[in-house]
């Protein structure tokens, strides 16, 4: 079975809230058949692992404590996982949104966002959600 969790670059941990409590909905429908059961406890699980990294405790079969749990990571933090494979492109489209380059620099210029992205994960805590590496502001 598999986890109900759709990986793109960026997930907001608001509707990872939200997902905990349709997996909640999943498992107590009388006629939700046993493989979406299934999936939605596969599901709980990873969203209580990632939360355990995070430093959270909470119990996999509790999908309102999961729930609360990142509503409580939304009022302290960055409410935003950024994929592995997607922080050098964030923190690159962050730095334009916020500063952008002055007008008039040489085309020669070179910003190595490789390792600018690196340097900036000093500032996020490393994840794991359904085996796949997400990055979130500390």
């Amino acid at each position: 079975m598999a986890a109900n969790i759709d990986h793109e670059d960026v997930l907001d941990v608001r509707d990872l809230a939200e997902l905990a409590i349709a997996q909640k909905d999943i498992i107590e429908d009388v006629e939700s058949d046993e493989d979406d059961k299934e999936d939605a406890t596969d599901t709980l699980k990873a969203l209580a692992d990632l939360l355990s990294d995070l430093g959270h405790d909470v119990e996999a079969s509790d999908a309102q404590a999961i729930a609360d749990a990142f509503w409580v990571i939304v009022n302290n933090s960055s409410p935003t996982l950024i994929a592995d494979d997607y922080f050098t492109d964030s923190v690159e489209e962050d730095f334009n949104d916020i500063y952008g380059f002055p007008e008039g620099l040489p085309a020669h210029l070179v910003v190595d966002w490789k390792a600018t992205a690196e340097k900036v994960k000093a500032d996020y805590s490393r994840v794991e959600l359904d085996d796949k590496v997400y990055f979130i502001r500390k």
